[in-house]
């Protein structure tokens, strides 16, 4: 069940190249030295796809498992990072500077629930889910 979708930004530290630019056309992205987490995570899934789906190949210098670490790589200068547009908003990302993706390949990042059907689901869990479910589906849709 989605539960948000926002979109994907380029974050990159003040002294970088992008940090004048409103705006990085996909191409520019090519060579440049990225930081993201395991290919495993989501974020890094929906980068993986973003750069795939525009046809522009990326490498990715450092991993890491947590988004602090990462925006503190970044900070350091030690690559760009593409993440879902609330990470610039994390405290930690004070002074570092957000750009958007131009051209129609927009990324988005989704947050959502996914939960085995009602009847194996807590009492709790199932409460949730009645209060996040605005599209009146039935609980036969649930994912198992």
């Amino acid at each position: 069940i989605p539960l948000a979708r926002e979109p994907m930004v380029v974050l990159c530290a003040p002294g970088h190249r992008f940090a004048a630019a409103e705006r990085v056309a996909w191409r520019e992205l090519s060579g440049e030295s990225f930081i993201d987490f395991h290919p495993d995570w989501g974020p890094r899934r929906a980068a993986d796809g973003a750069f795939g789906r525009a046809g522009v190949r990326r490498t990715v210098g450092l991993e890491v498992n947590d988004v602090h670490s990462l925006l503190e790589l970044v900070h350091e200068g030690l690559g760009i990072a593409l993440v879902p547009h609330h990470f610039s908003r994390k405290p930690e990302a004070r002074g570092l500077v957000t750009v958007d993706l131009e051209g129609p390949q927009q990324p988005c990042y989704e947050s959502v629930v996914v939960l085995p059907a009602t009847q194996y689901m807590s009492p709790g869990a199932r409460e949730l889910m009645t209060l996040l479910r605005s599209d009146g589906a039935s609980d036969d849709t649930a994912a198992p």
